[in-house]
Formats: structure tokens, sequence, C-alpha cells
């Protein structure tokens, strides 16, 4: 958390679901808002002294790390895009989130990776990546879960989030507690 002198907020990362988000907390207000980021996962940040701007850099599911300058008045504009060097020669296949509500009414997270030049008639093999710890399996393109090697070895890999993990709320994070 960062406190921040010009505009007297405090700044901080937190998880959501899959992604980490960047949010600002009104000690005044009592309030936190989100701000609007153009990834997935903001890795880090840090907020310029005198200033109303920050940088922040992050990844997504299809991107490598790009970084960014923020006004804190919700513009971001893109500074370094390490991504576009890192893929310049490779191509992904799609990904979707794909959600589906248990039989304990839960509703469970997780997306899917597709094959490049991905064919609906034809069929695939599946790969499920089913991590049981209590962390989300996040939203990287550069992970120990490498989802889109597997597609380009023509599997359909299906990331499902675990119960008991962060940033899904209390009650569905506590289910680790004593099983």
């Amino acid at each position: 958390m960062v406190w921040n002198k010009t505009d007297n907020q405090i700044y901080f990362l937190a998880k959501d679901k899959d992604y980490v988000r960047l949010y600002t907390l009104s000690p005044d207000k009592k309030t936190i808002r989100t701000i609007p980021v153009n990834e997935e996962i903001v890795l880090d940040f840090d907020l310029a002294h005198q200033a109303s701007e920050l940088t922040y850099f992050g990844m997504g599911i299809s991107n490598s790390h790009r970084l960014y300058s923020y006004n804190l008045k919700n513009s971001s504009t893109c500074l370094k895009d390490l991504s576009e060097e890192i893929l310049k020669n490779i191509q992904l296949g799609e990904t979707h989130d794909w959600n589906f509500v248990s039989e304990a009414g839960d509703t469970i997270y997780g997306r899917y990776y597709l094959p490049l030049h991905f064919d609906p008639g034809k069929k695939y093999p599946m790969i499920v990546n089913y991590y049981g710890g209590t962390t989300p399996t996040a939203r990287l393109l550069e992970s120990r879960y490498p989802s889109h090697v597997y597609a380009g070895m023509g599997f359909i890999a299906y990331i499902v989030q675990p119960s008991g993990a962060t940033g899904f709320g209390q009650e569905f994070s506590a289910r680790h507690v004593n099983a």
C-alpha cells in the first residue's frame, strides 16, 4: 500500500478472482475504487511523488510484460510493450472464460485455450489443469502452467480455479481451513 500526498488516497494491489487489480482507498470517504488498467495482472506500480500520475506494469493470458503511465484522472498510456518483441514471430490460439455452477451452487471459474486454427468440427484431446492449492492460477502468459504451449501442441487446455482459492471471497477461500 502506498499513500499519495497529492490526492490523499491509498493505492494498493489485490486479487480479484484470478486477476490482480490496482485499487485506491479514500480514507475520507471510506470507499475503495478499482482503477481501470489495461492488463489482467498488475505486477507492480509506483506513484509519482509530486504529480497525479503513476506507472504500472503487468501482463495477461496472451501477452507478456507491458509498462504504462497512468494519469490519476483515468487514462493509461503504454510506454513499453515487451510483449511485442517477445511474441514477434509467435501466433497464439484464442482463450475464453468458461465458468460453471457446481452441485453445491458455487460458481467455479475457469478458462480454456484453443489450438491455433481451431476447427469446431474436429475432436481434440483436452488437458484439465487443476491446481489444488489456495492461490488461483493467474492469468499470466509467462507462468509455470504453459497453457498456450499445450494448445500449440494440439490440446484444448482448461484451467479451473480450485475451491478454497483466495480472491473469491472469504467464505470461498475458507474452505481449506481444517479440510
